[in-house]
């Protein structure tokens, strides 16, 4: 009745209030204020961090900079949160979530020390950083931000307003990169050919499906808002905010994303329609159709709809997803065989390599498998049973005290439950990055927090000169640990402008004092710029640019996740200089490492007959042809003509 869409539109307005005056309290004032910056900051800005041509890791090291900086100020100014999050502690949805994270923080650290490189499962690959230290911070900050939320119930419709507004942002840059205005990238990074140029905008998450499975949340969130808010002003804000996330995400052409989002939506269409009424909802569906459809028939018949055709032609000659249910498959003996433990965070690349089966290396051999692109099989093979468990368990969670949100008609469940589900399916084809995992895990703590008992405003106490040094001391632990990433990054970005000057000394010596810190560096493609460097110098510095090629991929063969790659890298370099025999042991060492990976294989042959070694060199060359899949007619012209090659070379006095 009327007087139920009454309390739920005061609700709504309680957990969304933008401008609204705060709850007293002693836990109010300046104190608050701070704690919720810092949160606020974390969640808007950490997807929008971009710092292109200053780091190699332009999109990740600036992201992971923010979270520690805000870990750090948040440790350091830990009395201002603690009894907030002491009291959320009492409440069962509160305890059960803090002792779920705490589960997870101690499963990552132990599989990190059972894996079989314990700094990479720590540090976290090049690509991603989203090792143990890192997904613990999102942890922590996810912790404080539930706590905040318990204690502060206006604080969830700030949260809610930031993450539209990080959307709003990322969106219309989205779309202005598809529409073929980049100011910060070239667009090359996002541009592949299939029967044309296909153009799939990551906006400042490196890659489409970063971007669209960032979306979701934001897409349901503003949906919600839209519905319920009274406001004319703020309903054309959320409406604006909808309409820009949802195109930014389907001009990704990102087919996982937009089948979770029409989970969620639909999920939230059916919940929004029990509160509020079926003639409404149904209205505001058909107005979301028409306006949908009526663009999406604009975009496939305009000029500017070419990418988009051409996603779609993939999608219908691309039925299984690509490499994901090989990929799926081949990782079950991974699972089977590190079971309790896993193989560790972030260090799937080179286990599955060795595992990887002839069928998927035959049908795309020149894929690099960086992740099982599934949340579940995911933490599975990183954490074995146990992280499989906690990550269902934070899921149930997340669901249950979503629910409880929807039965008490508190209008942020609907846009929860949704927002969870739709994630959770789009993050079954994708892998997680640190702004995936944030509001992942932020979507849970919300639903926690807002389904728990009110609770009264806990009394501040400053922190005694003790408890102040160990919050002193930890919070400049964690801002060392962010410089053991971005003073590298910077190092290595030295190095690189180096090489272009031709400095070939500068650049060797920025890359030694980046390889000094603990977390891997991308030695291998420092390695593979200075070997390409090589070729346009002359004769003195072009030994010294091979000679530092091949002490990166040395280091890249004993700290990286792409040792099969190093080690080829490492061989290549010394067939350059002559060496055959390092390059034999080199290319054989990079077939025990990847057995089914035709290159390895092509050039061990090429070796082979160099070295007058036939009967071997042709079994090889069988294996490598075996392997090739769709590149066989690209190798079989190699081996031919190092073939003949090698027999001119044995007939010659």
């Amino acid at each position: 009745g009327s007087q139920e869409r009454a309390a739920g539109v005061a609700s709504m307005r309680k957990v969304a209030a933008h401008s609204g005056k705060r709850e007293a309290g002693p836990a109010g004032g300046s104190a608050s204020r701070l704690v919720e910056a810092v949160l606020l900051i974390a969640v808007a800005a950490t997807p929008l961090a971009l710092a292109p041509g200053l780091l190699p890791g332009y999109d990740v090291t600036p992201k992971l900079a923010i979270l520690y900086v805000a870990a750090a100020m948040l440790l350091l100014y830990s009395g201002r949160w603690w009894p907030a999050a002491a009291s959320f502690w009492r409440a069962p949805p509160g305890r059960l979530l803090y002792l779920l994270l705490l589960a997870q923080a101690v499963s990552l650290l132990l599989s990190a020390a059972f894996s079989h490189d314990p700094v990479l499962a720590v540090g976290g690959t090049t690509w991603r950083r989203l090792g143990v230290l890192t997904q613990i911070v999102i942890l922590f900050l996810v912790a404080v931000l539930a706590a905040q939320v318990y204690i502060r119930r206006s604080f969830a419709g700030r949260v809610l307003v930031a993450i539209e507004i990080c959307a709003a942002i990322a969106g219309i840059y989205g779309i202005l990169q598809y529409l073929g205005w980049d100011p910060l990238l070239p667009p090359q990074l996002y541009t592949t050919r299939f029967t044309g140029d296909v153009i799939r905008p990551p906006s400042t998450l490196r890659h489409a499906i970063y971007f669209a499975n960032f979306l979701i949340p934001a897409i349901l969130i503003a949906g919600s808002l839209a519905i319920n808010e009274a406001r004319p002003a703020w309903r054309w804000f959320h409406a604006g905010v909808l309409s820009i996330a949802a195109a930014a995400l389907v001009l990704t052409g990102t087919r996982s994303a937009i089948l979770g989002l029409m989970a969620g939506g639909l999920l939230l269409g059916l919940i929004e329609a029990r509160r509020i009424g079926t003639k409404r909802m149904l209205a505001y569906a058909g107005v979301c159709a028409l306006v949908g459809a009526a663009l999406l028939g604009l975009l496939a018949l305009s000029p500017a709809g070419q990418s988009f055709r051409i996603r779609l032609t993939q999608w219908a000659q691309d039925t299984r997803g690509g490499t994901r249910l090989m990929v799926w498959r081949d990782s079950w003996p991974l699972i089977g065989h590190h079971w309790l433990t896993g193989i560790g965070p972030e260090t799937f690349a080179g286990e599955f390599r060795g595992l990887q089966s002839l069928q998927l290396s035959r049908a795309y051999p020149d894929h690099y498998h960086e992740d099982p692109h599934n949340l579940m099989i995911g933490a599975a093979v990183s954490q074995g049973v146990a992280g499989f468990a906690l990550l269902s368990g934070m899921i149930a969670l997340g669901l249950v005290c979503a629910y409880r949100c929807v039965r008490r008609t508190l209008p942020a469940g609907a846009m929860l439950v949704a927002a969870l589900v739709a994630m959770t399916i789009s993050e079954q084809f994708a892998p997680l990055t640190i702004v995936n995992l944030l509001y992942f895990c932020l979507t849970i703590a919300l639903a926690a927090a807002l389904a728990s008992p009110a609770a009264s405003h806990p009394t501040i106490v400053g922190p005694r000169p003790v408890a102040r040094v160990l919050q002193s001391l930890a919070a400049l632990s964690i801002v060392a640990a962010a410089g053991l990433y971005v003073v590298p990054d910077a190092l290595l970005a030295t190095a690189q402008h180096r090489i272009a000057r031709g400095d070939v000394r500068g650049a060797r010596e920025s890359y030694r004092s980046a390889v000094r810190f603990p977390f891997p560096a991308d030695s291998l493609r420092f390695s593979q710029q200075m070997a390409s460097a090589a070729r346009s110098l002359p004769a003195p510095w072009r030994q010294e640019a091979l000679a530092a090629a091949r002490e990166a991929s040395a280091e890249a063969e004993r700290c990286g996740e792409q040792r099969f790659s190093a080690l080829y890298q490492s061989a290549a370099l010394a067939v350059i200089a002559g060496d055959f025999g390092n390059a034999e042991a080199k290319l054989r060492a990079a077939a025990d490492a990847a057995p089914w990976w035709y290159r390895a294989h092509a050039m061990l042959a090429q070796v082979l007959w160099l070295t007058g070694r036939s009967p071997e060199a042709e079994r090889e060359a069988a294996l490598a042809l075996e392997c090739a899949g769709s590149q066989e007619p690209k190798v079989r012209a190699t081996l031919d003509g190092a073939r003949v090659e090698a027999a001119h070379r044995a007939a010659a006095p």
